[in-house]
């Protein structure tokens, strides 16, 4: 399962979102079942993300899962993006959970689960993260590429996220991606290699990908 978000709003704040699965892995009977996302673009530029991913262990006995966080993307021409990736809190069925913040570049790993017991069965894990530097301004060249344009100018502002990554090394069998501004959207887009609807607001835009 793979689809792209994308959001321009009228306040100069575009939002550009990637969400992609990896094959699963059949032995362990592992799976995400639901991958709930909230996304707070903020008026001051910080991104505000709670990711609530309800995960069944199958077969196995775990200590928890591994959830990574892009820290930076390399860009065109040899630059670098980087992302100032802060941890609010990390739940597992509500409680406060074992956490190790483990730096592998590109990303800010997390070790979620405690070294001295398993778990089995189904539980449900609660993310909150904030991002800053992740906005970035248009250039008249981003703004030709975008089709059929006619209200996006150079000088708004792009935020371009990988929303749930490609690290996951099982299935996801759904998502449902909520995002909400300051502003309205003037473009709002969904590019989904299976199935991706959206319900639609003044100031928010839910996306479901199944």
């Amino acid at each position: 399962m793979k689809a792209t978000f994308r959001i321009i709003l009228a306040s100069a704040i575009a939002a550009l979102f990637l969400f992609s699965t990896t094959p699963a892995q059949a032995d362990s009977g592992e799976r995400i079942s639901d991958y709930l996302v909230d996304v707070e673009i903020t008026a001051d530029g910080r991104t505000l993300i709670t990711e609530e991913i309800t995960y069944d262990f199958g077969y196995s006995d775990k200590h928890g899962i591994f959830r990574s966080i892009p820290m930076w993307d390399d860009l065109p021409n040899d630059l670098r993006r980087t992302y100032d990736v802060t941890i609010d809190s990390v739940l597992m069925d509500g409680n406060a959970v074992v956490v190790e913040e483990i730096e592998e570049d590109p990303f800010l790993t997390l070790k979620i689960g405690s070294p001295d017991f398993t778990v089995s069965g189904t539980h449900t894990y609660e993310i909150s993260y904030v991002i800053s530097n992740a906005l970035t301004v248009l250039t008249q060249k981003d703004v030709d590429a975008i089709p059929n344009n006619t209200e996006v100018k150079a000088g708004d502002v792009e935020f371009y996220w990988d929303v749930i990554g490609s690290e996951w090394q099982v299935p996801i069998d759904s998502a449902v991606i909520s995002i909400s501004t300051k502003s309205a959207p003037l473009i709002r887009d969904c590019y989904a290699e299976t199935e991706c609807t959206r319900e639609t607001g003044p100031t928010y835009t839910t996306f479901s990908v199944v």
